[in-house]
C-alpha cells in the first residue's frame, strides 16, 4: 500500500492529485486494518478486552507471587524483618507463618482457582476469535474482499480454529429442530371421503 501511494505520488501534477492519492491510500489502511466494518471492530475490540484483562490479572498474580516470595525470603534468611523493633518482629513472624500456612492448606483450592481463571480467559478468547474467523470468512466471500483470506490463513495457520468452527457449526445444526408452522384461525375441516360398499 505505501509502494502504491509513492508510485502516485510520483506522478502528481497538482495538491488536489496529491490529497486524492493520500485519501485513497488512508481508506485502504483502514480497510486492510479491519476498521470499516463495525461487526469486525465489535468483534476485534472484545478480543482485545479479553487480551487486556488476561494481561492484568497474570500481572496481579506474578506481582503477589513474588511478593510472598520475598517477604518468605526475607524473614528465613535473616531471621528478621529488616526496619521492626522486636516485639513486632515477633508477630509479623508470627503472621506470615500463619498465612503461610493458611497458603499451604488451600494450595490445592488456590490452583484450581487459578486454572478455573485459566480455563474462562481461553474459553472467552478462543470464542471471540472463533466469531472473528466466521464473520471474516463471510465478509471475504460477501464482499469480495479477498484480502482477508490471507489474515484468516495467518490467524489459522494450522487449521486448529477451523477444525473447531465446524465442529461448533455441527453442534448447532444438531441443536436447530424445525419448526412446523401452526395454523392460525379456525380449524380447516377434513375432506369427505365417499366410501362404497362392496
Amino acid at each position: 500500500t505505501w509502494h502504491i501511494l509513492e508510485k502516485n505520488l510520483k506522478s502528481a501534477s497538482n495538491i488536489d492529485d496529491v490529497l486524492g492519492h493520500h485519501t485513497g491510500f488512508l481508506d485502504t489502511c483502514l480497510k486492510d486494518c479491519m476498521l470499516t466494518n463495525p461487526e469486525l471492530l465489535k468483534v476485534f475490540s472484545k478480543l482485545m478486552s479479553v487480551c487486556v484483562m488476561f494481561t492484568n490479572c497474570m500481572q496481579k498474580f506474578t506481582q503477589s507471587m513474588k511478593l510472598d516470595s520475598e517477604l518468605g525470603g526475607q524473614t528465613l534468611e535473616h531471621g528478621t524483618i529488616p526496619g521492626l523493633p522486636a516485639g513486632a518482629e515477633e508477630r509479623v513472624r508470627k503472621e506470615l507463618t500463619r498465612k503461610h500456612l493458611v497458603e499451604h492448606a488451600d494450595a490445592t483450592q488456590l490452583v484450581s482457582g487459578f486454572e478455573a481463571t485459566i480455563n474462562k480467559f481461553d474459553k472467552n478468547f478462543s470464542a471471540h476469535l472463533l466469531d472473528l474467523l466466521a464473520r471474516l470468512s463471510i465478509y471475504s466471500t460477501s464482499d469480495c474482499e479477498h484480502g482477508m483470506a490471507s489474515v484468516i490463513s495467518r490467524l489459522d495457520f494450522n487449521g486448529f480454529y477451523t477444525e473447531r468452527l465446524e465442529r461448533l457449526s455441527a453442534e448447532r445444526s444438531q441443536k436447530v429442530v424445525p419448526q412446523v408452522p401452526v395454523p392460525r384461525g379456525p380449524p380447516v375441516p377434513a375432506p369427505r371421503v365417499a366410501v362404497t360398499a362392496q
